[in-house]
């Protein structure tokens, strides 16, 4: 079951400036005075222009044109916000927690208001926080962080210990032993260093520099070399823990070896002067003075390099004339600098197989090729893109960022095969990341393969059976095997943690009634809490209805609701699934059509094309993919035209998705 915690707003670009937004809510409600969610876009507007009478009275109004309560309170609360008046937002906050205290958005909204201004409220209200929803490892994280800057270093540590025994998170005993480290208790920090990295190895690469700082602070010299030469078996030629290592050679004395890793340095930094000077240093020391000479000279080159970084480099938005500004420089002298800056112009300007080749001339390093990667995906080069990703997991084989950015490509080609191994290597060697479990699960997924999907998610449920988000992937996962026992079984765990979650009591009622116990779920509906929005109870008393075989009523319920509440756009989306069960073609794309129009995501444009081509409706497919192209690109050019960053999710991505999606099912 989808539930919504948010109202959807007919559609407004939101990159246009606030005056320009609010003339075209303003115009829509001329058509229509009473309509509740211009209402309450109006005053959102009306706040971020600083009028603060009008906005909270024309909230006012919403609430009587129909806006529900929770809907009312929560904006209201946005206009305090948005005016900076804290003394107001904390004055409305705590009203409303009286009102509703077990509604975990409010103490919330209070730990933010004061997370950077006073500590000891926003101590108080995580803590209320926690006790509503203990099966969030973020709320014990930012907890940490409270105590961290609270500078008690005492309840700071034993958080740390806390969220490592509830949720196993090795990340929290490396911020312990960096604690440990911090304060010069080199022996504890070791135990926590070590422990952390014998769980998870995808930490980065400062990390694992600060532990061999901190095992060569207790002499701990043969310990360092080891655990180094470990992370470079696992992570490839990485440069930072090649430094570490070699560095540590200096040390130690361990000349050949120094230089062994120095030499390779200088291959993958061939313009780091430092480099150049610890080699030249050390072949002087074993009496090789040609090779000392050689490296002294080229550091005394690169020394001589002309500045690398005229204003026209970063200057933003500019990137015709920085590539022009490149190439001039490139005639006079090379430099990787230089070739660095023109790869990324030469990317941002869409010339991405130019872009790729660039990356490929530069030293192999996992960054470079990265980058090659993915510009030889965006122009569709695919032969020269799986020759690259052999070269990647032959040297960087244990390596979870290229891991991941391999399975996240196979996923886009519509390559589940290929994908499959991959998200299988990051299993094994990284077990407590929930990273490739779930990427591994939605892609047998959108493979048509629900049996795999699940047990993809069982296999990480040893490590993640206490983090709600993670048990909420495996219920849709039995859920859509037809295992309603079993989700509910794992939804009623999850209710025993956190009671008052309005969206664990519904799916609970739902699951119910599957399980053949509907009078159950529907005497569950009576027990929701105050807060608990009347579209998702009428959604899941539907559901109730649907999952009895009496799809007419189920129909006939939100059909009733629609009439009180035509403002609702979630009612499409929920009668759209019921037309499509029914077998009725037709309604079931008339009324995703109207969603999508409504609220022009993405995602919504996605269902819709996916509905499309299951009816066979190709070109209407087709069509609307190409409209959800076109608003992308009006949006990122209105966000480019008034300065302001575009933050909509990737379109381009999702309808190469879908076509690959297509072609795969169509065979």
């Amino acid at each position: 079951m989808k539930t919504c915690t948010y109202s959807v707003f007919p559609f407004v670009n939101p990159y246009l400036p606030t005056s320009q937004q609010l003339r075209i809510v303003n115009r829509a409600l001329e058509k229509n005075p009473r309509h509740p969610l211009y209402l309450q876009r109006k005053a959102e507007l009306l706040s971020k222009l600083k009028k603060k009478k009008e906005a909270l009275a024309i909230l006012d109004k919403a609430r009587e044109c129909g806006l529900e309560e929770i809907d009312v309170m929560q904006s209201k609360v946005d206009v305090y916000r948005e005016l900076h008046d804290a003394v107001g937002e904390e004055r409305l906050l705590r009203r409303y927690m009286r009102r509703q205290p077990n509604n975990v958005y409010w103490p919330l909204r209070v730990y933010w208001l004061f997370r950077e201004t006073n500590s000891s409220k926003a101590l108080s209200a995580m803590k209320k926080v926690i006790k509503l929803e203990p099966f969030k490892v973020s709320h014990y994280e930012d907890l940490a962080h409270l105590y961290y800057y609270a500078r008690n270093d005492k309840k700071y540590k034993q958080t740390l210990k806390l969220i490592h025994r509830k949720f196993g998170l090795a990340r929290s005993l490396l911020d312990l032993a960096r604690r440990y480290f911090d304060n010069h208790e080199h022996k504890k920090a070791n135990k926590f260093f070590a422990q952390a990295f014998a769980e998870n190895f995808s930490f980065a690469e400062y990390d694992y520099v600060v532990y061999v700082d901190s095992l060569k602070a207790e002499g701990k010299f043969s310990e360092a070399e080891k655990f180094l030469t470990h992370a470079i078996s696992l992570m490839g030629p990485d440069e930072g823990i090649l430094t570490a290592r070699a560095d540590l050679f200096m040390v130690t004395d361990q000349v050949k070896k120094a230089i062994a890793d120095y030499e390779k340095l200088a291959v993958l930094q061939p313009e780091n002067s430092d480099v150049c000077n610890r080699l030249t240093a050390l072949y002087f020391s074993i009496g090789k003075n040609k090779k000392a000479h050689e490296y002294a000279k080229r550091a005394s080159e690169i020394d001589k390099l002309p500045s690398l970084y005229p204003h026209v480099l970063f200057t933003q938005g500019n990137e015709r004339e920085k590539l022009r500004e490149i190439n001039k420089k490139l005639k006079q002298y090379s430099s990787i600098v230089l070739l660095e800056t023109k790869a990324t112009c030469l990317r941002e300007l869409g010339r991405f197989r130019e872009a790729a080749k660039v990356f490929l001339s530069l030293p192999p390093t996992l960054d470079n090729w990265l980058s090659a990667l993915e510009c030889l995906r965006k122009c569709n080069d695919w032969t020269s893109y799986y020759d690259l990703a052999k070269k990647v997991l032959m040297k960087f084989p244990r390596n979870f960022r290229a891991l991941y950015v391999l399975l996240e490509d196979f996923d886009h080609f519509g390559k589940p095969g290929k994908a499959y191994p991959i998200a299988d290597k990051i299993i094994k060697w990284y077990p407590k990341d929930q990273t490739g479990y779930l990427t591994g699960s939605r892609i047998a997924r959108s493979d048509g393969k629900a049996k795999k999907a699940l047990a993809y998610l069982e296999r990480g449920l040893p490590y993640h059976k206490k983090d709600l988000q993670y048990e909420e992937h495996v219920i849709n996962a039995l859920s859509h095997v037809g295992n309603h026992d079993r989700a509910l079984r794992v939804v009623q765990q999850a209710r025993k943690r956190a009671p008052h979650n309005e969206f664990l009591l519904l799916w609970e009622a739902v699951l119910l009634a599957f399980v053949g116990k509907p009078k159950k779920g529907l005497s569950l509906l009576d027990k929701a809490p105050s807060w608990t929005r009347e579209f998702d109870l009428v959604h899941a008393h539907s559901e109730i209805l649907h999952a009895q075989g009496r799809i007419d009523e189920a129909m006939q319920l939100l059909d009733e609701f629609h009439k009180k509440k035509p403002w609702i756009a979630q009612y499409h989306r929920a009668i759209s699934i019921l037309y499509a069960q029914k077998g009725d073609p037709d309604k079931a794309v008339s009324h995703a059509e109207i969603f999508y129009k409504l609220t022009k995501h993405p995602d919504d444009g996605v269902e819709l094309v996916k509905l499309l081509f299951r009816y066979d409706r190709k070109k209407d497919a087709i069509q609307v993919m190409y409209k959800m192209l076109e608003l992308d690109k009006l949006l990122s050019k209105t966000a480019k035209k008034y300065g302001q960053f575009y933050m909509y999710p990737s379109v381009v991505d999702k309808v190469v998705r879908l076509r690959n999606w297509y072609l795969k099912s169509s065979k």
